[in-house]
């Protein structure tokens, strides 16, 4: 084989790998602010990770029923789950999901009237 050839198909296969699925996922902290809306929906989480322990407080809105959360869980990378204790017009649901990109966590909420809604957070500055 001739060196071109050699070079190109060495470039490729890091090329592919670096872009596969099999990729190193981000797996930063999720200490900070984040928030998502979906088809009327809205959500506000305000996070403090310490190991892969996660709490927080937030804010969840659907149509005219607001409340606020009391946010448990764990952030094993790639993986978020979430436990979202509300204080009213809710009973409690959970957020399972996957960190993509450090500042963007998507995934889905289910329980409290909630079927596999699909929601996007993203890290507020």
């Amino acid at each position: 084989m001739n060196r071109s050839r050699v070079v190109t198909l060495l470039v490729a296969t890091v090329g592919s790998s670096a872009c596969g699925k099999d990729a190193a996922a981000p797996n930063g902290p999720l200490t900070g602010t984040w928030a998502a809306s979906n088809a009327g929906r809205t959500a506000e989480f305000t996070l403090h990770q310490s190991g892969q322990s996660v709490t927080g407080t937030g804010m969840v809105t659907s149509g005219p029923n607001a409340a606020t959360l009391v946010i448990t869980g764990s952030h094993v990378p790639p993986y978020v789950n979430l436990m979202l204790n509300p204080d009213q017009n809710f009973v409690a649901f959970r957020f399972d999901g996957r960190l993509i990109a450090v500042d963007t966590v998507t995934g889905v909420f289910n329980g409290s009237g909630f079927v596999d809604l699909g929601m996007v957070f993203v890290r507020r500055p």
